[in-house]
């Protein structure tokens, strides 16, 4: 996980990072939805696009978190700028951050702040899996992530599912 950290340590000092709070769901699946529009939807057929797009829909935002589901944000003022869905603190459904913040450390961050909040709540946690698209591999990749099969195809969308192997927790 240091590579995590080192990796999210530049350029973010502008950036608040915390869970998705009420009222923001909107803002939260409009980055969403951008981003899966610009770089996703292209390669998937129609049938997964609007899948996919009702998975992120504000309404399904609220329905995640009331569930299994933990999701964080990182801000620019009041202005959502990424988004990272955690499920059941061991898989990582959703990774987002706006175009306009590409390269700024926020998708290592929000992973980093993702896996630390497992662990804390799971410490013998030995690995965290994520679903990413073709776009997004290389971001996981260089977060220490590793493919953990072929890609596969469900209900028309396309992705990898990657894992990331823990390091075991001492106890203090």
């Amino acid at each position: 996980m240091d590579h995590l950290r080192e990796h999210a340590e530049h350029d973010t000092a502008d950036i608040i990072y915390r869970e998705m709070q009420p009222g923001e769901e909107r803002s939260a699946s409009d980055v969403i939805v951008r981003g899966f529009q610009e770089f996703i939807s292209p390669r998937y057929p129609r049938a997964g696009v609007r899948d996919f797009l009702a998975c992120v829909s504000p309404l399904a935002l609220r329905e995640r978190v009331a569930g299994t589901h933990t999701i964080l944000v990182a801000l620019a003022g009041s202005q959502v700028v990424g988004v990272a869905d955690i499920d059941n603190f061991r898989h990582i459904d959703l990774l987002f951050v706006d175009k306009a913040y590409h390269g700024r450390g926020i998708a290592h961050e929000l992973v980093s702040r993702a896996v630390k909040r497992a662990r804390e709540v799971q410490p013998q946690l030995t690995e965290i899996t994520a679903d990413t698209s073709e776009y997004g591999l290389s971001t996981y990749e260089s977060m220490g992530f590793r493919p953990a099969g072929p890609e596969l195809i469900e209900g028309g969308r396309h992705f990898h599912r990657v894992r990331l192997r823990l390091k075991k927790t001492s106890r203090r």
